[in-house]
């Protein structure tokens, strides 16, 4: 099975990507499909003997073209250009209505043949300017597919071709029809639907651009050395275990540790962090970081599509991939939008041709086609949806499901693990109770193993391993290993009551307890060899930030500690709904029982919680289970960031709803005044402006998220 990425140039509205996908999986051997209109990309998943010749191909049958972004600039200046020359074909045929002064030589009523051909050899070159939009509406047409472009294709066509029949009546002499001549219609037509597209395209790359930002922010080059000589090669040439050398002013190349230096490092366009952070031996720099003030050596750990940086990138884009129910939504509506269109605009000439003539049913048939189209209705989501996804990006939050976005609004409880989570996680032993110096060898070899925060506590503070077989990890409990031909167990109280053993040091437990200490006991399955007390602090501004979160959300603590150590926590911070002594197992029914939750935990422990909640948030550099059982990773640990990710979770669907109801309301009161039979009614010119205009204020009522 393979799987490809195409770039798709020429889709404009939601029946666009709808009619393409649609396309897409009617070919035999293929899969797969999702096509994302705002990225422009088609995501395939196919079988031999396919090959991405055949995709390219099948994708060009649709009506469209794999290709990158066109020249931004010379797109403006072609327009600019037929801008001008619309604007004299407007003068010429409508200047005498207004008593402007127009040349002889072109005036309708003076010399109506001139006028004539100027209006068909001036409209000439705009269907070669929109030949892209009717070569579309035709194919698209043809596949069953339709779309805004066929919508335009047929209105620019039938008002060209009735405009030539009634050009051939006057070249032949019959002057009176010169005032049914609307070539000028089909060029103004083309014209704002391109500055739409124009438009469009501006405010999808801004959309777009935070995110793709982030595959171009490391550099092309690092320095290495080899043999102790400083040696310039491309990125793709440091390999892990290489030691890299990074100047003042320069951007980290891969991830890595450092070995040789100190300065400050500004990671805000990776974590969101907007102050530059200190940097030393020992500590871990990450891809596109830019560093300060001295220069460093440091070990290259991540390299290529290993390092932080591909990560996040491929997490996001991923993530914009799928669809959300609420574009869902908004595609099955689309799917059935342009033929009903086509319908009503028939319906609308036989109408007038019935009532009135030929030529005011021909009229408002194009002004119906024009005006209804559902630009507005496809981007109303997606485009909304990644502006948010760019927005979080920037803050150092990955959203991986873009569902998660629109769960936020509907989150009535906040699950919090406290380890790592609540507190800092920088946990330090301050109490030890052991029979000899072994224990202290075997415990920290135990722990060695495990990545839990309270195994790297003692591994911090006893440096002496020695080896151990056959580990296993016990979630929620503690771990075990054999050491020369001995199994050891390190873990709770609770993980040492399942041996029933006598435990010698049951006092000092309760006295650490009730002080709110962490408790790691060592023993085998005969005897408690040592007791550890181990203390965590609070997180900085934790207890404003529960206070905010309390305000609109129920917030509970879970955790797998005992009751009364969690209870003096949960105290400090003012929670009064706690869970302890909790088992994963344990944490997943609390997860589902408060749906709909939000779960926040960054251990093995917390991953069937973090995907049984509605939303799971996890923390990067934790547990790689926890970070694939999440919808949404925090690149740091700071849990401020919740209240945020609820503001622009809340504010995203509440601009998606407002996006759809202007769509709709736009349509509602446009295809009555378009169809001619209201007191004010409108022509091709004004419908294909109105739809332009609606286009538009979708988009700018979309990029609003960037600015939360």
């Amino acid at each position: 099975m393979n799987k490809v990425t195409l770039q798709v140039s020429g889709m404009t509205c939601s029946a666009c990507s709808l009619g393409l996908e649609s396309f897409l999986k009617k070919q035999e051997y293929i899969k797969e499909v999702t096509v994302n209109l705002i990225l422009q990309t088609a995501t395939v998943t196919y079988e031999n003997p396919l090959t991405k010749k055949d995709l390219v191909r099948f994708v060009e049958e649709a009506g469209f073209t794999c290709e990158k972004r066109k020249n931004k600039t010379l797109s403006w200046k072609v327009f600019l250009i037929f801008l001008a020359l619309g604007l004299l074909l407007m003068y010429i045929s409508m200047g005498s209505m207004f008593h402007l002064p127009v040349p002889e030589f072109l005036n309708k009523e003076i010399s109506p043949i001139n006028y004539a051909w100027f209006l068909l050899l001036g409209t000439i070159p705009f269907l070669f300017y929109g030949i892209d939009i009717l070569k579309s509406g035709m194919k698209n047409f043809l596949h069953r597919t339709s779309n805004m472009d066929t919508l335009i294709t047929f209105g620019v066509f039938v008002n060209f071709l009735y405009s030539f029949y009634e050009f051939i009546l006057v070249v032949n002499g019959n002057f009176e029809e010169v005032h049914s001549l609307y070539f000028e219609s089909s060029a103004f037509i083309l014209l704002f639907v391109k500055l739409g597209r124009l438009i469009d395209r501006e405010n999808k790359n801004k959309a777009v651009d935070a995110i793709q930002n982030l595959v171009t922010i490391t550099p092309k080059k690092g320095t290495i050395f080899k043999e102790d000589e400083e040696i310039q090669v491309s990125i793709h040439e440091i390999h892990v275990h290489d030691r890299v050398l990074v100047k003042p002013g320069e951007v980290f190349p891969v991830d890595g540790v450092i070995l040789d230096g100190k300065t400050h490092v500004d990671e805000s366009l990776l974590t969101g962090e907007s102050l530059p952070v200190l940097k030393s031996e020992g500590a871990n720099v990450l891809a596109g970081s830019i560093n300060y003030e001295g220069s460093v050596t440091y070990e290259a750990l991540k390299v290529g599509r290993d390092s932080m940086i591909s990560h996040i990138t491929k997490l996001v884009m991923s993530s914009l991939e799928k669809k959300t129910s609420i574009e869902k939504m908004a595609d099955k509506i689309s799917r059935y939008f342009v033929p009903f269109i086509f319908g009503s605009a028939f319906f609308v000439f036989l109408l007038h041709f019935f009532l009135h003539d030929f030529n005011t049913a021909i009229k408002y048939f194009v002004t119906t086609l024009v005006v209804a189209c559902p630009c507005a209705l496809g981007l109303a989501t997606p485009l909304a949806m990644v502006v948010s996804v760019g927005t979080l990006s920037k803050k150092g939050i990955l959203v991986k499901n873009s569902d998660a976005i629109e769960n936020l609004s509907k989150i009535k409880n906040v699950l919090l693990d406290k380890t790592g989570t609540l507190t800092t996680g920088k946990i330090s032993v301050v109490h030890e109770q052991y029979k000899n110096e072994n224990v202290l060898l075997y415990l920290a070899s135990l722990e060695k193993n495990s990545t839990h925060p309270l195994a790297m506590a003692i591994t911090k503070k006893y440096k002496e391993f020695v080896k151990v077989k056959d580990f296993k990890n016990h979630p929620g409990l503690g771990i075990e290993g054999k050491i020369d031909s001995q199994i050891y167990y390190a873990g709770s109280a609770s993980f040492l009551e399942k041996f029933s053993l006598k435990n010698p040091y049951r006092k000092e437990e309760k006295e650490y307890i009730k002080k709110g200490y962490m408790i790691v006991y060592l023993f085998t399955e005969t005897e408690v060899l040592g007791l550890f007390a181990l203390r965590d602090e609070i997180k900085k501004d934790m207890i404003e930030i529960l206070k905010e979160l309390q305000k609109e959300y129920q917030v509970f603590m879970v955790t797998g500690d005992n009751e009364v150590s969690a209870k003096v926590i949960a105290s400090e911070l003012g929670i009064s709904n706690v869970y302890a002594n909790t088992s994963p197992e344990e944490k997943e029914k609390i997860a589902l029982k408060n749906a709909p939750s939000l779960m926040m935990g960054d251990g093995i422990n917390d991953a069937p919680a973090l995907k049984a909640a509605t939303v799971g948030v996890s923390v990067y550099g934790g547990s790689d289970v926890s970070a694939d059982s999440s919808d949404i990773v925090f690149l740091k640990e700071d849990l401020s960031l919740i209240p945020y990710l609820f503001k622009v979770g809340k504010k995203t669907i509440k601009i998606i709803r407002e996006n759809l109801f202007w769509a709709f309301f736009y349509n509602i009161v446009m295809i009555p005044l378009a169809s001619g039979f209201l007191p004010i009614t409108l022509n091709p010119m004004i419908a294909s402006l109105a739809m332009t205009f609606s286009s538009i204020s979708v988009a700018l009522n979309s990029l609003r998220l960037k600015k939360i």
